[in-house]
């Protein structure tokens, strides 16, 4: 994991080999999933969920499908530097 210079990090939860660039802001309960990139100055809302997995509550009813989009038309990553 690299975590760059002035970043805030809420309470949040982190996975495996995850970079963040300088001055990122993660907001409370955000769960960063393995191998994520994250670009200077990015800002991730409280509650996000950014990565590839599929995060589902026992409880969720709803599609997989559902799931939001954490990469663009190009299979690249949504934040980026």
């Amino acid at each position: 994991m690299r975590i760059g210079a002035n970043c805030v990090l809420q309470e949040c939860i982190i996975g495996r080999d995850v970079h963040i660039a300088d001055g990122v802001k993660i907001g409370r309960g955000a769960l960063i999933g393995n191998g994520v990139r994250i670009g200077k100055g990015a800002q991730i809302p409280d509650y996000a969920r950014v990565g590839k997995e599929k995060w589902r509550a026992e409880h969720d009813d709803e599609d997989e499908d559902d799931a939001p989009e954490t990469e663009d038309e190009k299979g690249e990553p949504i934040f980026k530097e």
